[in-house]
């Protein structure tokens, strides 16, 4: 049903290709949510129009013309939250930090989210102009230049997460199949595939114990999603407080062992995965050391 919805949409102009309409599904989305968000909730008043002039250049990840760095946008969102409810219908004009505007705020981390969650993490191929002419429009409310509604919007989108998931799914099996015949991989009864780097010469955590672990976790793509080496501090914790792929794998392991470990969804984070960087059926691949273990 929901195919022949997209073709449907895609033979009418100016949505001319699968492409189009999902783009269009897109932008009508995310404006739907802005507006019950920012407008009917928040009542907070910004410039239409630099919003999204921000939206393109950080969803194109354009740096050379970028007007804010990260952590200045997210100051400014933080600041946001503190204006006081009456004032919020006053801040189109109305500078943040130096230089800077609600709306262009605003519509930098909204280019930022698009680009990692629909684009980045999930792969799907978005025209931007067709996505911020639905997002206006949408935005607006200005229902007679709708060219889809909110409904057949939603019915694309969801055909594409399914599409999307069913992708995931099977990437993923093909490489737990091609990984377990590589050299040196060891694969448990659970479905654990691991590798070790560096054998340990310590102890082995009981089920109970906690431990003390070093590692970089990142999806079968190579993106990174998690490191406590980026945070410059290992994280300790009870050993049964984790999802089962990493309590099995520290059970096997000893103090001082170095492993490549790959999870599989079932012992990760199933089928819904963690969003927003760890989609559903994905296997986790991890770097871990385990440092230190020992009883509570």
């Amino acid at each position: 049903m929901f195919s022949n919805l997209i073709l449907a949409l895609a033979i009418a102009a100016p949505l001319a290709t699968q492409k189009d309409s999902v783009s269009y599904a897109f932008g009508t989305f995310f404006a739907k949510s802005a507006h019950s968000q920012l407008t009917a909730r928040d009542s907070v008043n910004f410039n239409l129009d630099l919003y999204l002039e921000a939206f393109r250049i950080h969803f194109r990840q354009d740096t050379a013309h970028y007007l804010m760095k990260e952590d200045a946008i997210y100051k400014a969102l933080r600041n946001l939250q503190h204006v006081a409810q009456e004032e919020k219908q006053k801040l189109s004009e109305t500078l943040l930090d130096k230089g800077t505007t609600v709306g262009y705020a605003l519509g930098a981390y909204l280019g930022k989210q698009v680009h990692d969650q629909v684009v980045a993490r999930d792969s799907v191929d978005l025209d931007i102009d067709i996505f911020c002419q639905a997002f206006e429009i949408r935005f607006k409310e200005n229902s007679a230049k709708y060219l889809m509604s909110d409904e057949e919007a939603h019915a694309i989108l969801l055909d594409v997460s399914k599409r999307k998931d069913a992708e995931r799914r099977r990437a993923n099996d093909e490489f737990l199949v091609k990984n377990k015949k590589a050299k040196g991989i060891v694969t448990t009864k659970s479905g654990l595939q691991y590798k070790v780097i560096a054998k340990g010469k310590g102890a082995t955590p009981g089920h109970t114990d906690i431990v003390k672990v070093h590692y970089t976790g990142t999806l079968i793509n190579g993106k990174k999603f998690d490191s406590s080496f980026d945070r410059g501090e290992p994280l300790e914790f009870k050993i049964d407080a984790v999802i089962p792929g990493w309590t099995e794998m520290l059970e096997l392991m000893k103090v001082g062992e170095k492993v490549m470990v790959w999870i599989p969804p079932e012992l990760g984070y199933g089928e819904n995965g963690r969003p927003p960087k760890i989609p559903g059926h994905s296997v986790l691949v991890f770097e871990m050391e385990l440092l230190d273990t020992h009883a509570p």
